[in-house]
């Protein structure tokens, strides 16, 4: 690979991790959710570098074109995270659900106490 283009992966994996870090210290950005996306940015900027390990492990799995391989590996990445988001998604759907029954019932007990009438 040629030094441009590790320098350009390496770059873009720093700036991502710059990035995430000042969301999450100003606040914008949920420390849980942080952690994957500064493992991702450690990885793109390790990116640069990889190649080296990428080209035999191909090989020895028998893919003669090694990108194949960090193609498979990021599609798995995609599909455990479209699992995850949705994980907590259907928990999220679950609680406002919850939630706005509470609602209901506190407005249905504050209008009781007011003798039927509206707040």
């Amino acid at each position: 690979m040629p030094l441009g283009a590790r320098v350009i992966i390496l770059l873009a994996g720093l700036t991502l991790f710059v990035l995430v870090f000042e969301m999450v210290r100003k606040g914008r950005f949920r420390e849980e959710l942080s952690v994957v996306w500064l493992v991702l940015s450690v990885v793109v900027a390790s990116g640069a570098f990889l190649d080296r390990v990428i080209d035999p492990i191909a090989k020895r799995i028998g893919i003669y074109y090694p990108p194949t391989l960090v193609f498979l590996f990021v599609f798995i990445l995609l599909l455990l995270a479209l699992l995850y988001f949705s994980i907590v998604t259907s928990d999220l759907k679950g609680k406002v659900k919850e939630l706005s029954q509470k609602v209901a019932m506190l407005e249905f007990q504050v209008r009781e106490s007011n003798g039927g009438k509206p707040s």
